[in-house]
This record gives structure tokens, C-alpha cells and sequence, in this order.
């Protein structure tokens, strides 16, 4: 009795401890953040047609020698989705400046396809997508009180490199514009373009030319394995007499351009062109790693005590076990390790559809990784069923044993942990992904909730 007592205080000291790593990691990692941007706003409008998104972040400071913010927008790579890059948004928001990062043409979460012309104008409309969103921001009373109509900028890597060249050729709005690794040549038509007459005079390669673009600054790295400097960077240059920086280290991909470099060159291109001076707004500390670190750390106090909790109160629940397994009041370890596996395994295999349907069909793919997840899980579990009860089987059998009051309750329970757990972390952390995520996990959690309750004492049927 005192053992089973013991037992249970030390658990429950446990969950408290994982509780206090939770607590502690949102403190640390809501500090973090706040020193970049305090808030975002989630904004919608209209583009050839289609509904766009972006997200507006809100600086944390203001800038000492000027009453009003820059503004940047900000355009990511083709397959990407407005909040998955987060160097733009920190490192430009600390500063003083208004970042709006967006989803372009069939991207993240909004609607219409990147080939897609506006049928007003006969222009692409990726090639407009920044003013659009301009022209909204224009109309904000945010705008109009904190943001500097002649200190707004563009950057965009990739094919946002692309989008961005387009905008600020067409756009004088658009002051000073920074283009990582843009794709400037291209045949539309081996790219799938059918309406290729009508993009072909927007290509950078044909559009841009010294008298429209104004203050731009073009960053590649000269081995960049998806498109060839030469190609590109050096072709815009050529085109425009641009500033061209070459950049021969990086981290991972040269493509990414995942380097301090390319950062610090950028943030002084924009403070150059709009404060007339490269150190006037203070020295430039780049956070963006720390702000990954702790942004990974967060998310596995999360998932640990959510996995913990659940693990914990699966003990006050009578769950049913297999029809031709023998009760056992206690389970191996050799079963608890192969249950962890499997729970690790379920858990790879998920995130990787997950990730694939989301940058293949954005918000939508949340839908449908749902069904898939939830589908496949019903039928192995039906397979597996049925072999081993090929002789009698029965539907009816096959829900009594998957299922009962416990099971349907303890699910529920679970999934509200998790959900309370994570709106906790969405409310530290207001980028988009966490909500979409979030709804994601809690559609097919119970999926893991009913294996973890695997890992608990179990009473006899």
C-alpha cells in the first residue's frame, strides 16, 4: 500500500515537473519574441479574383529619429507559405519596421493558381499580388497613423525573387526591394504555362530594364544548385545596373541562403536607402537561431506533457483490451518499448503527410490529411481484425473491440488536454502554423491518445 502510494506521489510530481518545463519554456520563448513583433494581424484581400493572404506583424519599438515605421513586404519561395521562413518578420520587426508577409497566387492559404492572368488588366497577377496587398494596408488606419508612405520595401526569394522584381518594376510605391536567388529566366511554356504569350513580357528577363528598377539589390550564392547565377543574378544586374552580392558560404542548401551575410546586407540595404545611413538605427544583433531553438524547445515541452498527462490519467480509466489477448494488470516493457516505437512512427509518418498536403494544397490539405490519417488508421486496425478473426468475423465485434465508454471518454479528455496545451503555445507564438497545426493534430489525436493509454496499467476486462 505505502509502495503504491509513493508510486503515485512521484508521478504526480512528475506531471508537475513537466508542467513547470511547459510554463517555463512559453515564458521564455514569449520574451524572445516580443522582442521582435508584439502582435500580427491576419489580412485578406482580393487579387485577380482570388482571396490572398498575409499577415502583418506590428514592431516591438519604435524608431528614435522618425515618428513613423518602414514597411516591407515580404514574398517566400515557390511551395512555402507566408509563416514558415521567420528571418524576415523577426529581424525586420525588432527594428522598427512593419513587416507583411504573404501568401502569393496558389500558395499557403490563399486561392487562385501562380499561371493565373488578371482577366482587368492582362498582367499575371503574381505580378500584382504586393500592390493588391499595398492598396489594402493603404486603407488601414494602422497604415495611415504608423507607416512611412515613402519608406516601403520589397523582398522575395526565390520565385517571391520573381514576384517581387515584377511588383516593383510595375509600382513606384515600392522604394528599395531586395531579391534572394529571384528566378529572372524562364520559358513559361516548359514551366506549363499555357497563357505563355501574355507572361512572357513580364518574365524579369523582359520586363526589367535601369528605369524601373529603382534601389534594387540582388543576393546569390554563385554555386546555387536549383537556378544558375549566371542566369539570374548576373542577368538582372546586366539588365539594370543593380547591386549584385555574391555570396560563396552558407548553411545547408546555397539555394536557402541560410547565412548572416545575406541578412546583415538586406537589413542595411533597406536602412541605407530609407534613414540615409547604414548604423543610424543601432547595430544589428540577428536572434533568428535562438528564436528556433527555443521555438524546437517549446514544442517538445508541449508534446511531453501532453504525452505524460495522458499517460497519467489513462490509470483512472477501465479501457477493453484485444479479444484474444489475455488481461494483464501490468505490461511488459518489452510491449511498452514496441508501443513507444509505434507511437514515434505514427507520429513520422503523419507529420510527413501533413507537410506534403499543406504545401500541395495549403489550408485545404489540413482536410485532407484528416480524412487520410483517420481512414488508413480504421483500415489497418479492420485488416488486422479480420485476419485474426477470419473465421467469425463480425463488424459488430470489430467496433465493440476497438471501442467503449472509457476509450470515448479518455479520448476526449485527451484531446482537450492537447488543445488547451496548444492554445496556450498559439496565444505565446502567434504565427499562422500554430493555429492550422493545432486543428490538424486535434482532428486525428485521438489516433494517439488511444495508443497511449496502451502504456498504462491496464484493469482486466
Amino acid at each position: 500500500m505505502k509502495k503504491e502510494k509513493d508510486d503515485e506521489t512521484s508521478r504526480s510530481m512528475t506531471l508537475v515537473i513537466f508542467f513547470l518545463f511547459f510554463a517555463f519554456s512559453m515564458s521564455v520563448l514569449y520574451i524572445n519574441r516580443t522582442q521582435s513583433y508584439y502582435y500580427y494581424e491576419r489580412i485578406s484581400f482580393k487579387s485577380a479574383g482570388a482571396t490572398l493572404y498575409a499577415n502583418l506583424y506590428y514592431p516591438s519599438k519604435n524608431i528614435d529619429f522618425q515618428d513613423k515605421h518602414p514597411l516591407v513586404i515580404y514574398a517566400h519561395g515557390i511551395g512555402s507559405q507566408r509563416d514558415i521562413d521567420l528571418r524576415i518578420p523577426i529581424e525586420l520587426t525588432k527594428r522598427g519596421f512593419f513587416v507583411a508577409a504573404l501568401d502569393y497566387h496558389g500558395h499557403g492559404e490563399s486561392e487562385g493558381e501562380l499561371t493565373d492572368i488578371d482577366p482587368d488588366t492582362n498582367i499575371p497577377a503574381v505580378a500584382q499580388d504586393c500592390t493588391k496587398l499595398l492598396d489594402t494596408l493603404e486603407k488601414m488606419s494602422v497604415y495611415k497613423e504608423n507607416i512611412d508612405k515613402d519608406q516601403i520595401g520589397l523582398i522575395g526569394h526565390s520565385m517571391g525573387g520573381m514576384v517581387v522584381l515584377q511588383n516593383q518594376a510595375l509600382d513606384d510605391r515600392f522604394k528599395a526591394t531586395v531579391a534572394w536567388a529571384p528566378l529572372v529566366s524562364f520559358d513559361p511554356k516548359e514551366l506549363g504555362i499555357t497563357e505563355g504569350e501574355k507572361f512572357e513580357d513580364y518574365i524579369p528577363e523582359n520586363l526589367l530594364n535601369e528605369n524601373n528598377s529603382e534601389n534594387l539589390l540582388v543576393i546569390q550564392h554563385v554555386d546555387d544548385e536549383v537556378l544558375d547565377f549566371e542566369d539570374n543574378a548576373e542577368l538582372a544586374q546586366e539588365l539594370t545596373g543593380c547591386k549584385l552580392i555574391k555570396i560563396t558560404e552558407s548553411f545547408g542548401s546555397p539555394h536557402q541562403l541560410i547565412s548572416e551575410k545575406v541578412l546583415k546586407k538586406s537589413i542595411n540595404w533597406f536602412e541605407e536607402i530609407f534613414f540615409d545611413s547604414e548604423t543610424k538605427n543601432g547595430p544589428i544583433n540577428l536572434s533568428y537561431v535562438i528564436n528556433y531553438i527555443l521555438l524546437g524547445i517549446s514544442l517538445i515541452a508541449l508534446f511531453s506533457t501532453a504525452f505524460y498527462f495522458m499517460n497519467y490519467i489513462s490509470q483512472y480509466f477501465d479501457f477493453k483490451r484485444d479479444l484474444n489477448r489475455k488481461s494483464s494488470p501490468i505490461i511488459p516493457k518489452k510491449e511498452i518499448s514496441i508501443q513507444i516505437i509505434k507511437i514515434i512512427a505514427y507520429f513520422a509518418v503523419f507529420i510527413s503527410i501533413w507537410l506534403f498536403f499543406t504545401l500541395q494544397f495549403g489550408l485545404i490539405g489540413l482536410f485532407y490529411v484528416s480524412i487520410i490519417v483517420i481512414f488508413s488508421y480504421i483500415s489497418i486496425k479492420l485488416a488486422i481484425f479480420m485476419i485474426k478473426e477470419r473465421d467469425k468475423f463480425n463488424l459488430k465485434d470489430f467496433s465493440k473491440s476497438q471501442y467503449d465508454e472509457d476509450t470515448i471518454v479518455y479520448t476526449i479528455l485527451c484531446t482537450g488536454i492537447f488543445l488547451g496545451l496548444y492554445l496556450a503555445f498559439s496565444i505565446v507564438y502567434p504565427f499562422d502554423f500554430v493555429y492550422s497545426l493545432g486543428f490538424c493534430f486535434s482532428s486525428t489525436f485521438y489516433i494517439l491518445s488511444s495508443i497511449i493509454s496502451a502504456l498504462e496499467n491496464q484493469k482486466p476486462s
